[in-house]
């Protein structure tokens, strides 16, 4: 009959045991972070008085958002609440590649985001930066019109 080494089955069913429990707990605490981009708008921040933009945007605390936005949940990771929240918001939007293009750029400058780089190709890319944070913006177009995009903010 073989010998069994006692010590290294405990010590396997131990590992074993603390890797599970670290990833449920890593899930949960994941999951429990998150929140769903509808929690983050914020009604007091509106377009100028007597603006058109009304029907064509929504701002998502301080980021502008087209209308017709649908958000992409499994791409989509938000940390934090208010105006301090860092993460990832990903979408589809019926807009076209060059209205993307100018709207983030006009709407993002008109709520203080001050342009780094922007730059327009198969996959256009603005950077601004605000205060303590910095946004990234990427988007492409889709084949049957409209575009895929995320917002990533980080702190500076």
């Amino acid at each position: 009959m073989p010998v069994v080494n006692q010590s290294h089955m405990t010590q396997t069913l131990y590992r074993r045991a603390l890797l599970t429990a670290l990833a449920t707990a890593s899930i949960t605490l994941g999951l429990a972070g998150c929140q769903t981009p509808t929690n983050l708008q914020d009604p007091n921040v509106q377009p100028a008085e007597g603006s058109q933009d009304f029907d064509k945007i929504v701002y998502l605390q301080d980021f502008p958002i087209p209308r017709g936005t649908k958000w992409d949940n499994s791409r989509t990771l938000i940390l934090g609440s208010g105006k301090g929240w860092t993460g990832r918001l990903a979408f589809t939007s019926p807009i076209s590649e060059a209205e993307a293009f100018q709207f983030f750029q006009e709407h993002m400058t008109k709520l203080g985001w001050q342009p780094i780089s922007l730059v327009r190709s198969k996959t256009s890319i603005l950077a601004f930066a605000r205060n303590d944070r910095a946004a990234l913006v990427e988007f492409t177009g889709q084949p049957f019109g409209g575009i895929a995009a995320s917002i990533t903010v980080t702190p500076r």
